[in-house]
C-alpha cells in the first residue's frame, strides 16, 4: 500500500512540475518505449554497458541546443533531440530506470528530475546543475556515478565565474541579480571544494588508464571560469576507445570517429557509472 502511495505521488510530481506538451509527451513515450524494447535483453547488464546500449539505439538522434531554456523554469524532457550533457543525462536515467522495480516512462522522467537538479527539487532557473562538475557532484553523492580523473591525472586549478560574470549571456539572469548572485554561491561552494584534476592529451595518448566501457567522459576547456565544454560516453570501437555524443558538428548523436585520445585537446575528466 505505502509503495502504491509513493507511485501515485512520483507520478503526481511529474505531473505538476513537467512542462512537455501533450504532443511531446506521446513523443517522448514512444522513443522510451521503442528503446526499452530495443534493450530488454540487455537489461541484465552493468548500468555503464545498458547505457550504452541506450545511447547506441539513439543514434541519429538531433543535436539541439537551448532545449531546456523555457522561463519560468519547469522540468523539460525530450527524446526527440538532444545536446551533450542531456544525452548523457538521458540514457543514464533511462538505464537506471529499466534496472528498476518501476520500469516505466513516469519513473524514468522522476529520475531526470533528481539527477538534474539540486537535491532533486525544481526551484527555479538556479537550482537547475548548471556546471558540469556540480552535476558528477551530486550524482556521486547519489551513488549513481565516481570520478576517477585523480587516479591517473594531476592537479587543476579550476575556477567557477563564467555565468555570474556573464549574465548577458543567460536570459534567466539577463538584469536578475538575484538570479545572479545564488550561481554566484554556486560557483563559491563548487571552488571551496577543490580538489579537480585533469588528464591531460599526453597522459591519455601514452594509455595505461583503466577505461572502462559507459565511463562519461567530461571534455576540459580553457574557458575562464567555466569547467567542462562537452560530455559523452566512452565506447570501444575497432579495438580503440572512442565515444558516443550528441556532437553540434555533424548535428546528431554519433559515435565520434576520431578516437579519444585524438578528440581530448586540453585534457579530460573521467566518471564511472556505478
Amino acid at each position: 500500500m505505502k509503495r502504491t502511495f509513493a507511485l501515485l505521488l512520483i507520478a503526481l510530481q511529474c505531473l505538476l512540475l513537467q512542462a512537455t506538451t501533450p504532443k511531446q509527451d506521446a513523443v517522448n513515450r514512444e522513443v522510451f518505449s521503442r528503446v526499452a524494447d530495443a534493450v530488454a535483453s540487455k537489461v541484465s547488464l552493468p548500468t555503464a554497458e545498458l547505457t550504452v546500449a541506450i545511447a547506441l539505439e539513439m543514434r541519429g538522434t538531433p543535436y539541439v541546443a537551448g532545449t531546456l531554456e523555457t522561463v519560468p523554469e519547469e522540468l523539460n524532457v525530450y527524446l526527440d533531440k538532444t545536446d551533450c550533457i542531456l544525452f548523457v543525462e538521458t540514457c543514464l536515467c533511462m538505464a537506471i530506470t529499466l534496472k528498476s522495480d518501476t520500469p516505466t516512462y513516469e519513473a524514468f522522467v522522476e529520475q531526470v528530475r533528481q539527477m538534474r537538479y539540486r537535491d532533486g527539487v525544481v526551484d527555479g532557473y538556479t537550482s537547475r546543475l548548471h556546471y558540469t562538475s556540480e552535476w558528477l557532484q551530486q550524482n556521486a553523492a547519489r551513488g549513481i556515478l565516481s570520478e576517477y580523473t585523480c587516479r591517473y591525472g594531476s592537479p587543476l586549478k579550476q575556477s567557477f565565474s563564467f555565468m555570474s560574470t556573464h549574465p548577458d549571456s543567460y536570459k534567466q539572469l539577463k538584469g536578475n541579480n538575484a538570479a545572479v548572485a545564488e550561481i554566484r554561491k554556486a560557483e563559491r561552494r563548487l571552488e571551496s571544494a577543490g580538489g579537480y584534476c585533469v588528464v591531460t592529451q599526453p597522459r591519455l595518448k601514452a594509455g595505461g588508464i583503466d577505461l572502462h566501457e559507459g565511463d562519461i567522459v567530461c571534455f576540459v576547456t580553457k574557458v575562464p571560469g567555466l569547467d567542462i565544454s562537452h560530455v559523452g560516453l566512452v565506447h570501444k570501437m575497432g579495438g580503440e576507445w572512442h565515444f558516443i555524443h550528441a556532437s553540434s558538428k555533424a548535428g546528431k548523436v554519433i559515435v565520434e570517429p576520431k578516437k579519444l585520445s585524438d578528440y581530448a585537446v586540453n585534457g579530460v575528466r573521467l566518471a564511472r557509472i556505478l
